[in-house]
C-alpha cells in the first residue's frame, strides 16, 4: 500500500513530464514487492483533508510548526522507550510536507501524515462530501492495481526512470536494480537458442 498527496501537474505532451514524482513514486512503491495480492494506492488532498480536521490550517503542515508540535514528541522523548506511543490527544491525522534533509526523500517526493489517536482515515465523516455550505469536504480515495498488472506496470515505470536505483540513490539500490533487470528479462526465442548454441561451442562436453 502506498499514499499519495494529490497535487496539480504540468500540463505537457510528454506524459512523463505531466507527472510529479509522488504520483509515479506512490505506485511503484505498492507493487515493487509481491505481496501475494492486489495492489493499493490511497490518493489524499493533504489541503483539504488539513483544512476539514485541523482547525486553522488550509494546507500541507511542516515539522516544527505548532499544528505539528501536537503530534510529535520532543527528540530525546521520542528515544525514550517509556513514553507512550500515544502522545498526542489530537484526533485525526495531519498531513506534512517534510524537510528533504535525506536524499532518499528528495528523490522518491515523500510525503507523510502523522496520525492522531485514529488510525482509519476512511472512517472520517468529512470524506468525499458534497462541496458548499457548513460541511467539511475531504477527499480520500484508493487505486486498486491488480496483481496481475504488477509486473507490467514495474516495467512501464521503469521505463521513464522510476526503479530502485533511482528510488533508493545507493549501491544497494542499484543492486537490487541490476538484480531485478536479470531476473525479469524476457529474452526472445531466437536469441536462447544462439545463447545455446555459443555455450556448446566453447565447451561441448557441457550438454545444451
Amino acid at each position: 500500500m502506498a499514499l499519495v498527496f494529490l497535487n496539480a501537474t504540468l500540463q505537457s505532451p510528454d506524459p512523463s513530464l505531466g507527472l510529479d514524482r509522488q504520483s509515479v513514486s506512490g505506485p511503484y512503491f505498492a507493487i515493487c514487492e509481491d505481496s501475494g495480492r492486489n495492489a493499493a494506492v490511497w490518493v489524499i488532498d493533504p489541503w483539504r483533508w488539513n483544512r476539514a480536521h485541523v482547525k486553522n490550517l488550509f494546507g500541507p503542515a511542516i515539522a516544527g510548526w505548532d499544528e505539528t508540535a501536537l503530534y510529535l514528541l520532543d527528540l530525546e522523548e521520542a528515544f525514550d522507550t517509556d513514553t507512550n506511543e500515544n502522545q498526542t490527544r489530537k484526533k485525526w491525522p495531519v498531513a506534512i510536507e517534510p524537510s528533504h534533509i535525506d536524499q532518499r526523500i528528495a528523490v522518491q517526493g515523500s510525503k507523510f501524515v502523522l496520525f492522531g489517536t485514529k488510525r482509519d482515515l476512511v472512517e472520517s465523516p468529512a470524506i468525499n462530501q458534497p462541496r458548499g455550505g457548513d460541511r467539511k469536504h475531504a477527499i480520500l480515495d484508493r487505486i486498486v492495481i491488480p496483481r496481475d498488472m504488477a509486473p507490467r506496470l514495474r516495467e512501464e515505470l521503469n521505463q521513464i526512470g522510476i526503479n530502485e536505483r533511482a528510488m533508493f540513490p545507493d549501491l544497494e539500490g542499484l543492486g537490487r536494480h541490476i538484480a531485478w533487470e536479470w531476473k525479469s528479462r524476457v529474452t526472445p526465442a531466437g536469441q536462447r537458442k544462439a545463447a545455446k548454441r555459443i555455450r556448446f561451442l566453447r565447451n561441448p562436453k557441457v550438454a545444451s
